[in-house]
């Protein structure tokens, strides 16, 4: 058996049908949420969008608890980092600022995907940002 870094919840395992009772770790119970807290002030664009939205669908899940709204939120404020990098690759007027850009928007995504498989959103985000920008259409022609 390989070894694990991380456990999966037994929320996650249950929604996927590999939960086994004779498995389950002594941990204290978090307290699930019953309705969405109010948005951090910080929260603008895409970021707050991607809270309303999401946030609703992870309660009646049962995904959403006091241990983990703190990781719910810091996946809204990458995707809301993400849509200000998206205006700055759009903007980039040189092929080495282009390149920069795109290297942190990779890894903003890369770090949100990790931090949403931990809380049990695995799922493929809508937009996954594979629009062709400005200057990706000047490089690679428009097909």
């Amino acid at each position: 058996m390989r070894n694990r870094s991380k456990q999966i919840a037994q929320e996650i395992k249950q929604l996927h049908g590999t939960a086994r009772r004779d498995r389950v770790a002594k941990h204290p119970e978090a307290e699930k949420l019953n309705e969405l807290p109010a948005p951090p002030d910080n929260l603008t664009g895409r970021g707050l969008e991607f809270y309303m939205n999401q946030g609703p669908e992870l309660l009646v899940m049962g995904l959403l608890n006091q241990f983990n709204l703190p990781l719910f939120r810091s996946i809204c404020v990458y995707e809301m980092e993400l849509e200000k990098l998206s205006v700055k690759i759009d903007r980039a007027r040189n092929i080495s600022d282009y390149q920069r850009y795109r290297k942190m928007f990779d890894d903003a995504c890369q770090r949100q995907r990790l931090t949403m498989q931990e809380i049990g959103l695995t799922t493929v985000r809508a937009k996954q940002h594979k629009e062709l920008s400005r200057i990706e259409k000047y490089i690679y022609g428009s097909n």
